[in-house]
């Protein structure tokens, strides 16, 4: 039997909770026009870049070390859509919800793109980090830029003349600390529900926070067209698009 939801459950949880998480992947901004990156449609099942190197090869800490714009190069692309793209309606939902919820809204996202604080959301847990940030291993500097446009200025630091980097994670880096650690921490303190919206939960630290959930008696909503590896411990599968699942949600007069 296909796995279905209860909308008047998730929004008697919503309105009654105390602390409730939303983790966001690429499905979020796939609404916007961004591309994903798994499931479908997603940029990595071909497995390779335009060049034919593989994207984990190319988005490595070996390839930044190696030929840097490979990775500046792959990040362009990015941009390049990001440049048209404005916040979906699900990301403003959910910015309205962290204002306007009586609960404490914890905010996570893997995506690199920004768009979460365009869309006016405060204190957001960027767990992969930002593709408008760049930094210096070297020396410690860091700035942001609005666009791509900039970049040729950035990519040697002005500081000491080292390569910079973009401020994202690789394949093959650890989290960054402050993040990850906030986001284990909040989680074993528990959240009333849960919310994993347009990712697929392929690692474990995206999993693992709605596996608590349901330890300590709360409840996971998958908001996923596809099938993921959250599907079978989510307690509402809402098989749609983020923007789609989070109208229903907020349309129930909160």
């Amino acid at each position: 039997m296909t796995k279905g939801y209860d909308i008047s459950i998730i929004v008697k949880r919503v309105k009654n909770a105390s602390r409730i998480l939303f983790l966001t992947g690429a499905g979020i901004s796939a609404d916007s026009g961004l591309p994903v990156y798994r499931g479908l449609g997603g940029l990595y099942n071909s497995g390779t870049t335009d060049e034919g190197v593989p994207f984990e090869e190319a988005l490595s800490m070996e390839m930044l070390q190696k030929n840097p714009n490979v990775i500046w190069k792959f990040l362009a692309k990015i941009e390049s859509a990001n440049r048209k793209a404005s916040p979906s309606l699900a990301h403003r939902i959910i910015a309205d919800f962290q204002q306007n919820l009586s609960g404490d809204v914890l905010l996570a996202t893997q995506n690199v793109d920004g768009l979460h604080g365009k869309a006016g959301s405060k204190d957001v847990l960027e767990l992969h980090g930002n593709m408008f940030r760049i930094r210096c291993e070297h020396c410690g500097w860091k700035d942001s830029i609005e666009s791509y446009d900039e970049l040729d200025e950035f990519k040697i630091c002005p500081e000491c003349n080292h390569f910079t980097r973009p401020d994202v994670v690789l394949f093959g880096e650890m989290l960054p600390f402050k993040e990850s650690k906030r986001l284990m921490d909040e989680s074993a303190r528990g959240f009333d529900i849960g919310f994993a919206i347009g990712t697929t939960a392929s690692f474990y630290y995206i999993k693992r926070p709605f596996e608590q959930i349901k330890e300590n008696g709360g409840i996971v909503v998958e908001i996923n067209p596809c099938d993921t590896d959250l599907t079978d411990i989510a307690d509402h599968k809402m098989r749609m698009t983020a923007s789609e699942g989070l109208e229903k949600i907020s349309k129930c007069n909160f």
